[in-house]
């Protein structure tokens, strides 16, 4: 699966997810990015679905590292980050509704 530029294995996405994100906005989007992604490989719909999905890459993407990137409130694209994570949280619980 690819989040921002960078792809990453089965075990690579399962390690992501097993870290507490501790307020790192990187960690709370990759959370959401990954359980959308696999909501849309399952058939889950939503008009704005792809767009948070790939606004989720694009933030990612600026960083130009591999996950995590402890992004504080203090550091640029923090806020970004966490609006369109919580956006995703709710299309990814919307999901879990029709299910």
């Amino acid at each position: 699966m690819t989040l921002g530029d960078d792809a990453y294995g089965k075990a690579e996405l399962l390690w992501l997810l097993s870290r507490p994100t501790r307020g790192d906005a990187s960690m709370i989007l990759a959370h959401q990015l990954i359980a959308a992604k696999l909501n849309r490989a399952n058939g889950a719909a939503g008009p704005a679905a792809d767009t948070l999905i790939g606004k989720g890459d694009y933030l990612l993407a600026t960083y130009g590292d591999r996950l995590p990137f402890y992004s504080r409130p203090w550091k640029p694209g923090w806020t970004y980050m966490i609006i369109t994570a919580m956006l995703l949280d709710h299309y990814n619980n919307s999901c879990s509704r029709h299910w």
